[in-house]
């Protein structure tokens, strides 16, 4: 599960106006819609925060799609010199927490870590079960870590979601 913030978002709708904020919420929605499978979800959950569900996706699949959208919405905004960047939170589950509220609260949780670190980053945490993390690194870190596997060595690894379309 993805959870992701617009880092200072406030600022464009005070600067620019409401519209050039509305202007932003649609590219990341399309954006992000554009790059998902039919079984994926996203939602605004509020102002600026937004959820993807990624069920069924192995972990590497994950990271790299979660890595592709940063960058190119990154990209996006800078091509319309739109001065936001994102704090994302990226909760992976070896099973899927009992209640959306857990599910919701661990991402929020990992995409303040990178908000009180500073913004414009991503941290992931994988999940043994809804009560604590097994891992936690950073997007820095990700790629030299031995803490996550391929799915190609390790075909258990998928990232738990919920199924259904609201």
């Amino acid at each position: 599960m993805v959870y992701f913030d617009i880092d200072d978002f406030k600022r464009i709708n005070d600067t620019y106006g409401h519209g050039m904020g509305n202007a932003v919420l649609c590219l990341i929605t399309d954006t992000v819609r554009g790059h998902l499978r039919d079984t994926d979800m996203v939602a605004r959950l509020g102002g600026d925060e937004f959820a993807i569900l990624l069920p069924g996706r192995p972990l590497d699949r994950s990271r790299d799609l979660v890595e592709y959208l940063q960058h190119e919405l990154l990209r996006k905004m800078s091509e319309r010199q739109w001065p936001l960047t994102l704090s994302i939170g990226v909760a992976l589950f070896a099973k899927p927490p009992a209640t959306v509220e857990e599910l919701l609260q661990k991402g929020d949780d990992l995409m303040y870590l990178v908000k009180r670190g500073g913004k414009n980053s991503i941290r992931y945490a994988t999940y043994g079960d809804p009560s604590g993390p097994l891992n936690l690194v950073t997007d820095s870190h990700i790629r030299q870590s031995g803490d996550f596997e391929s799915n190609e060595s390790r075909e258990d690894q998928h990232v738990a979601g919920i199924e259904g379309r609201t």
